[in-house]
């Protein structure tokens, strides 16, 4: 499964990067890619991830989840 995960707050490479990171945590995930430009990640999972599962792993950073599709 692919989700997008729209995210306020990435200014930099650095800012994606640990973007990256943190999704990489989340039980299951397989894949992380972050569009700086677009303000998201497209995340592959073999489980459905829950809105709440994105924005628990971002919780001590300055990014904010907006929306999960």
């Amino acid at each position: 499964m692919e989700f997008k995960v729209l995210i306020e707050g990435m200014k930099c490479d650095g800012c994606a990067a640990n973007v990256k990171e943190h999704f990489s945590t989340i039980k299951d995930v397989e894949d992380v890619q972050i569009n700086r430009e677009e303000k998201n990640a497209i995340v592959t999972s073999p489980r459905t991830i829950s809105k709440e599962e994105f924005v628990s792993a971002l919780a001590e950073t300055s990014y904010e989840v907006t929306g999960v599709k």
